[in-house]
């Protein structure tokens, strides 16, 4: 008997509203508790956690509702700031240096396509830089002021930034009370964001089940460069549920043969045994999770990169493959995944490189995320090696092929 699946805090979300009262956008906010209260070490470490727990669920394409991210300096000017898609409002936090440096990032931003906020707004003269080239303005209301005057500094402060060619839109946060809430439509804010309208809501994520001892064991034997087709056979003998799996796929038109599957050893055969080991690998640790095809595209691209930078450094491609996999199960569960690898028995080459990135596999597998998240601009960059169109191109289509097979499986 499986356990329940655990839940863990992810992050917070708070809607934000326009004029007419419906939801435009959402904050994210960092959050490792049920407590609903922000608790970190730095503003770097928030924003990289609700990155890589927010962000990974969704395809850069794919349209979905803006999301508002508190962004550090140090962040702000990292090349991962790039990594996000532009469905992200990039907040810019109170305490930034606003520098030469940081209005050029901000400036490069918008040339990429990304929108970007100033946070808890005070009307600091050290925005005045900045005022007219970001897309929105967050006007903080701080504990104990005077709510009538902070609307007049806004007013004052819009009828500046629009005066000198700006077009930000301005919301205002911490709107506690309907009567607050009419006093900022009379003074002309555009969005709106506060107790009054919703609470932060925390989103946990699933922690993924145990897997059983012939699951374990048929992992195992799948992460060595010498495994045989007659293990591997008795092996999943003993998983039925993945067995009936394989089957289907080989009744797929890309493995349909006219001879009939009448045993598990003649679907190993139609499906030769690489194919096998990938999509063994992917069922076995998929269980029943029910990921979005956006974020099996992102797992099977870091893995398919993986296995073709290996072939290029004559390195065990499989294993490669199989590692990236392992160090993306993370995106699947949104959750840290360390403990659930570290249970199992890998190769230790395989093990290190999904938990360490060590050795030339995790060489491989740290190369394969950096390319799967990069914009294709910021990709022409990277050194032949890394970034070899021809390569992509092939990864991406046989990743497409990866997607369908998998969409008609679980929908058969």
């Amino acid at each position: 008997m499986s356990e329940s699946p655990k839940l863990k805090p992810l992050f917070a979300r708070q809607p934000i509203y326009n004029r007419k009262m419906k939801v435009v956008a959402y904050e994210l906010l960092y959050r490792e508790s049920e407590q609903n209260s922000a608790q970190f070490a730095s503003n770097t470490s928030a924003t990289s956690n609700v990155m890589a727990q927010y962000f990974a669920e969704y395809h850069p394409y794919q349209q979905v509702m803006p999301v508002f991210v508190n962004v550090s300096n140090e962040m702000l000017l990292s090349e991962a700031i790039f990594a996000l898609p532009k469905f992200a409002v990039i907040e810019l936090l109170e305490d930034c240096d606003v520098s030469e440096q940081l209005v050029a990032r901000v400036k490069e931003l918008k040339r990429a396509g990304y929108k970007v906020a100033i946070d808890d707004f005070g009307f600091e003269p050290k925005w005045q830089a900045l005022e007219t080239g970001v897309d929105i303005i967050k006007v903080d209301i701080p504990p104990g002021s005077d709510f009538i005057a902070v609307l007049a500094q806004a007013k004052e402060c819009r009828q500046r930034v629009h005066k000198q060619g700006g077009f930000a839109e301005f919301l205002i946060e911490k709107v506690e009370t309907d009567h607050q809430f009419q006093l900022a439509l009379l003074n002309e804010f555009d969005l709106f964001q506060g107790y009054f309208f919703a609470k932060p809501e925390i989103v946990s994520s699933v922690r993924p089940a145990p897997l059983s001892p012939n699951a374990l064991s048929l992992i195992s034997e799948l992460s060595r460069s010498d495994v045989q087709i007659e293990q591997l056979n008795e092996l999943i003998k003993g998983l039925p549920e993945l067995a009936i799996k394989l089957v289907k796929l080989t009744n797929l038109v890309e493995y349909k043969v006219v001879r009939k599957i009448s045993t598990i050893k003649d679907a190993i055969i139609v499906l030769g045994l690489k194919k096998l080991r990938q999509w063994a690998l992917v069922f076995a640790l998929l269980q029943d999770s029910q990921s979005s095809p956006a974020v099996m595209h992102l797992v099977f691209l870091r893995a398919l990169i993986a296995e073709k930078l290996a072939l290029k450094r004559d390195l065990p491609s499989e294993q490669a493959f199989f590692a990236a996999l392992l160090a993306s199960l993370e995106l699947i569960y949104l959750s840290d995944c360390r403990e659930f690898i570290a249970e199992m028995s890998l190769a230790e080459e395989v093990k290190l490189a999904a938990l360490k990135r060590e050795g030339p596999l995790g060489k491989v597998v740290a190369e394969s995320i950096e390319v799967s998240l990069l914009s294709q601009n910021k990709r022409a960059e990277l050194p032949q090696e890394l970034y070899d169109q021809a390569l992509l191109d092939e990864v991406y289509r046989q990743t497409d092929r990866f997607i369908s097979e998998l969409q008609q499986i679980q929908g058969s």
